[in-house]
């Protein structure tokens, strides 16, 4: 006998979330106490309507696990410092998210910071390139969207339509 891998939940249309939304929390329900899933990755996330986009976008800082990944884009969340590696060559912008993010440091990139801080409404870390096969983000504190950009994305090359 086949096990059933669905569970089909029927919701008002009024409700006070997105059905994006109503999809991570059930996700969160079923991964909770296994601990499976690591990363969620999103195809078709962000598009037309930008009310969703922006919603889509923020929810990020509720459900932290989630990468977008548009045709040749990939979007994830931070609040921590990371490193990027085999990216050469990527473009990389940061857009942040909270009020401030101090002490911020790019290594491995085209432009390179040393413990600035930078304030939301900045536009300095948009359109960066990764210049290394290693590149580091390290940061004091701060909430970012984080946009990779290279031509030869998984989405673009495997899934034209």
């Amino acid at each position: 006998m086949r096990k059933k891998f669905w569970n089909i939940i029927k919701v008002p249309k009024d409700k006070d979330f997105t059905d994006f939304e109503l999809i991570l929390k059930e996700i969160n329900k079923i991964s909770e106490n296994k601990n499976f899933v690591e990363k969620i990755f999103v195809v078709g996330g962000l598009g037309k309507r930008i009310d969703m986009t922006l919603s889509n976008l923020f929810i990020m800082e509720k459900y932290k696990n989630l990468v977008f990944l548009q045709e040749n884009e990939e979007i994830f969340y931070a609040e921590k410092s990371f490193v990027l590696k085999n990216k050469k060559d990527f473009e990389f912008s940061i857009v942040p998210i909270s009020e401030n993010v101090e002490k911020l440091t790019l290594k491995g990139f085209k432009f390179e910071t040393d413990g600035i801080d930078v304030k939301r409404e900045s536009s300095r870390l948009v359109s960066n390139v990764i210049c290394e096969n290693e590149a580091s983000i390290e940061f004091e504190s701060g909430k970012l969207i984080v946009i990779l950009k290279n031509k030869n994305l998984f989405i673009k090359k495997f899934w034209r339509f």
